[in-house]
């Protein structure tokens, strides 16, 4: 006797193969772009995996690898997929109309924009974006994050420092659990305190991403007193 699967199981194993294909993509794509991307900060280690190239002033805070972005990104694709053919099923059923067909080829719609999107927030929405300088003012920019640094669809939030409210820029560094460092760009704007730029975990004797760090101040301190 032949085996055979219902439309529920077949749509569960089309998802699952679709999945598997993408995420083999994703892999090799992620081993790709190390290769052909020049990162932010020594070794990449404050860019984060984001394709953000390094205009001498650009920095970014985040909290995630490139890999773990591309991996929850697919992980959001395939719930929001079977929310909505879920939704598209019960419809469909309310009206007593064959709906396997119309979940099928909404859950997959929505598989795939939803998974066009994540990939290109993993690659060029972080969290938090130091852009630069403009008329006297740092620009920082900040999304609201969904899930690993991967931000909701939206508008970003843009603050303007000026100048003549900043009482420090400097670095900070912390110990994480593994016994690594972080290393961090600070600018203190009344009293309060705002990360402009973090590295990834690196080793204490790695000295590049401290160097990197107290470079980036450096040049923020010379443009804050440039006439």
């Amino acid at each position: 006797m032949p085996w055979q699967l219902d439309d529920n199981s077949r749509g569960a194993f089309h998802y699952l193969i679709l999945g598997g294909l993408v995420v083999a993509a994703l892999a090799l794509a992620n081993v790709a772009l190390d290769s052909f991307h020049a990162p932010l900060g020594p070794n990449g280690v404050f860019g984060h995996g984001y394709l953000i190239e390094d205009d001498g002033e650009a920095m970014i805070v985040a909290n995630t690898t490139r890999g773990e972005r591309f991996g929850t990104g697919v992980a959001l694709a395939f719930i929001a997929a079977a929310f909505i053919a879920l939704l598209v099923t019960l419809i469909t059923r309310m009206v007593r109309v064959a709906g396997y067909k119309w979940a099928l080829i909404a859950g997959r719609t929505t598989f795939l924009f939803s998974t066009v999107y994540f990939m290109y927030a993993a690659l060029f929405l972080p969290p938090r974006e130091f852009i630069g300088i403009r008329d006297g003012a740092f620009i920082v920019w900040d999304r609201d994050v969904l899930m690993n640094d991967l931000p909701w669809p939206g508008e970003k939030r843009i603050s303007l420092i000026g100048f003549g409210h900043v009482e420090e820029v400097r670095t900070s560094s912390h110990g994480t659990r593994r016994g690594l460092l972080v290393h961090e760009v600070i600018i203190h704007r009344a009293s309060d305190p705002i990360t402009v730029g973090s590295s990834a975990d690196v080793a204490t004797a790695d000295s590049a991403a401290a160097l990197f760090a107290r470079g980036r101040v450096q040049h923020l301190r010379q443009m804050m007193i440039r006439p």
